[in-house]
């Protein structure tokens, strides 16, 4: 079991606590890009009478290719970082 002093009044800060701007900063931050390469994703916007192709695949379905790899390597690097409980349990870890 853990045994930690009680703080004292008004002195309870959490280590590695961020500023409230940077909280909500980082709140929308993350489904704005989702929702940005949702809409690049999804050809909705491109012309139907659009007929340009690239190395022989049409440019609407390089585009969404390139967006579904965008998302794949933002899943993959968001899960490869620390969760915020996580390293708060690392630093509890630490200190005892």
């Amino acid at each position: 079991m853990l045994v930690m002093p009680l703080p004292t009044v008004g002195a309870c800060v959490m280590a590695n606590s961020q500023p409230p701007e940077d909280q909500s900063t980082a709140r929308w931050r993350w489904p704005f890009c989702y929702g940005f390469l949702l809409v690049i994703g999804v050809p909705w916007y491109w012309p139907h009478d659009d007929t340009s192709t690239w190395l022989g695949m049409p440019v609407w379905a390089l585009v969404s290719i390139g967006a579904s790899l965008l998302v794949s390597i933002l899943v993959s690097w968001q899960l490869s970082r620390p969760w915020r409980f996580e390293a708060a349990e690392d630093m509890d870890e630490g200190n005892a």
